[in-house]
Formats: C-alpha cells, sequence, structure tokens
C-alpha cells in the first residue's frame, strides 16, 4: 500500500499552492503522486474526471443557493471518491507515495460539527435534498449522479446521508474519525502538514480567488471555529495513531517555512 501524506488547514491556508510546490520540487520519477481532493479532476492522474467535475459543479450550486444540506451531501459523496482515487494511483502509476490535500476522515468531522450547527433539524429528509439536486444539474449528470448514489449505497452507507452524518455526529471526535475512516476506506495519513496561518492572510487569500463563488464554510464568521476544529481532530487523530507525524506551519511563506514544508512532505 502506497504511503499517505496530507495537507489539511481551512480553505484559504495555502493547500493546493503547496501540492503544487512539493510536485515542482520532485524529479520525474519519484513514485510521488498528487491527489487534490475534493478537486481530483485538476489532476491529469485523476481516475474519475467526469464525475469530479459533476460533484464539483453540485457543490457549486449549493453554495450559490446558500443550501448546507445540499452542500454537506456533495462534500460527503467527494470524500467517497478518496479511496477509489488512490487505489487507481497505485494500480495505474504504480503510486508508492500519495501527497492529497485534506484527509476525508478529519476533514468530514471538521466540516460535519460545522454544518451540523447550520442545518436545520426536522426539515424534509434527504429525497429533498436529492429533489432540489435534480433540479440543478443536467438530465445525463443527474443518471450519473443516481448511478454513483447507488454504488455508495452498496458500500454500507446507504440510507439516508443526513441521518448518517447526524448519527455520527453524536459521538466524540475520536469515534466520529475512525466511523468516517471506516466509511470512506480510507487509513489516516502517516504525516499531515497542518497549515494554519494568520486568519487575516486566510482572508486575503480567499478574496483573491478569481471567478470563485464564496462558500458558506469560508465566511469570516466561520474561519477561526474551522482552525479550532481542526487542532481538535488533529489530537484525536494522533491518540488513534500515535505514530503519525504532524508538523504545524503558522508562517507558510518565508524561506525557512518553505525548507521545512517540502522536507515534511517529499522526504
Amino acid at each position: 500500500m502506497a504511503n499517505l501524506y496530507s495537507i489539511i488547514g481551512v480553505d484559504g491556508s495555502g493547500k493546493d499552492f503547496w501540492l503544487q510546490e512539493c510536485f515542482r520540487h520532485l524529479p520525474g520519477g519519484s513514485g510521488f503522486y498528487p491527489l487534490p481532493c475534493t478537486h481530483y479532476h485538476l489532476s491529469p492522474y485523476c481516475g474519475a474526471p467526469a464525475l469530479s467535475r459533476l460533484l464539483y459543479k453540485l457543490g457549486a450550486r449549493a453554495d450559490q443557493e446558500e443550501d448546507a444540506a445540499l452542500k454537506a451531501m456533495s462534500l460527503f459523496l467527494k470524500m467517497m471518491m478518496f479511496s477509489a482515487e488512490c487505489r487507481h494511483l497505485e494500480s495505474r502509476f504504480g503510486a508508492s507515495t500519495i501527497l492529497s490535500t485534506r484527509h476525508p476522515a478529519i476533514d468530514t468531522v471538521v466540516y460535519s460539527r460545522l454544518f451540523l450547527r447550520h442545518i436545520p433539524l426536522g426539515r424534509p429528509a434527504e429525497e429533498n435534498h436529492l429533489l432540489r439536486a435534480r433540479k440543478l444539474l443536467e438530465e445525463e449528470e443527474w443518471l450519473q449522479l443516481e448511478a454513483f448514489l447507488k454504488e455508495v449505497g452498496s458500500h454500507g452507507s446507504g440510507g439516508s446521508l443526513e441521518a448518517l452524518i447526524l448519527a455520527v455526529g453524536r459521538r466524540s471526535v475520536e469515534e466520529q474519525i475512525r466511523a468516517y475512516a471506516h466509511i470512506f476506506g480510507a487509513p489516516l495519513p502517516g504525516r499531515i502538514l497542518f497549515l494554519n496561518p494568520d486568519i487575516r492572510q486566510v482572508q486575503q487569500n480567499l478574496r483573491g480567488r478569481e471567478g470563485a463563488a464564496p462558500e458558506i464554510h469560508e465566511r469570516a464568521a466561520y474561519l477561526e471555529t474551522l482552525r479550532q476544529e481542526f487542532r481538535s481532530c488533529l489530537d484525536a487523530a494522533v491518540n488513534i495513531a500515535p505514530r503519525m507525524e504532524v508538523k504545524e506551519i503558522v508562517h507558510t511563506l518565508d524561506p525557512e517555512s518553505r525548507r521545512e514544508i517540502l522536507a515534511f512532505l517529499t522526504d
């Protein structure tokens, strides 16, 4: 099985930038391969680019509609692609080390704890979310999403995704991480880089994104809460996997930090 290293942090912390930097630094034939979760289709090595683009579109439309429940569902489905993309990199390209942005178990716990505060309880069940999704998609896109939902159900997470997120969310943080690692078939990484720059830098980075619609979880009021959730989840993850190496970087753009990051992720 390939080694898995992950870069985590709030949106705007620089995950995609450092993923690209690492692969500019690595020589060809090193056995390292990128996994830009949840934007898998941005990698030339993606195994299911059409599905990735579809889920990206669904999430973007949910942001435009400010539909937190539909956004949570789209994020969950993107995380369901993670293990299949890892297997594709190993079988098709012989990857020995996979470097991902995000990790499905850790990020899902962080973001589900955020979204659970903004999904009104007692609303109609997931069938209505899917009805809204169908209205946002073309017919061929809907058929593709419907097929993927059936595949997700066949892997043991059938039933309402909202109900599953609510049920797992009642457990301790450690139990949530274990549950999602099992659901997504994604072992915890051997190394985690936690990018934790000043919130003002994060906001500046987010404002600089060209043509991007503001995402529900990118509002300034949420960013500090997200950082705290990441720290809590990291503490829990280390308790589960004590041999996991974690490096936190606050000043992400100075030369010393650059050397630290590259050495940590590409060694």
